[in-house]
């Protein structure tokens, strides 16, 4: 009975480091496909697609941060105070500030969103640029989520 005990362990062990070697296989990212997938997804090649990948960015001026001129830092001075309430200390009113900065991001990118289904008529260059705000909320949302978790 011992035996039958030791050649299971045996054959759980092979079985398990099996797996393992498997596994390792699936995400290592050194099998030939891989390296030859690499090599063809290297991005544009010609000055003409570099020069289009490169503004891909300011399409919408979403990538760049919001610009904090007297208006924005008004409304975002007043969001925090009122997020932070009248007893905040230091370190609260810094996360009410981030929440308020990621809140104003936030109703940016909604107002680009709005502006862009106002022009949709069935074109489908608008519908990819009005899905690509999608990835540029869900990063203001979650900085406004980390923001008020600070609290």
């Amino acid at each position: 009975m011992g035996q039958v005990a030791a050649n299971s362990a045996h054959e759980l062990e092979a079985l398990i480091s099996t797996i393992r070697t498997a596994a390792s296989r699936g995400r290592g990212g050194s099998t030939p496909n891989n390296r030859a997938n690499a090599r063809r997804s290297t991005g544009p090649r010609t000055a003409l697609g570099k020069m289009t990948s490169s503004r891909n960015a300011f399409r919408h001026g979403l990538s760049c941060p919001l610009s904090l001129g007297p208006d924005s830092a008004a409304k975002i001075e007043g969001i925090a105070l009122v997020v932070a309430g009248n007893g905040a200390g230091q370190e609260q009113l810094v996360a009410a500030v981030e929440f308020a900065h990621a809140q104003l991001e936030v109703l940016r990118i909604r107002a680009k969103r709005a502006e862009l289904i106002a022009k949709i008529v069935y074109n489908t260059q608008e519908l990819r640029r009005l899905a690509a705000l999608d990835r540029y909320e869900r990063y203001a949302l979650t900085e406004r989520r980390r923001a008020a978790g600070k609290f």
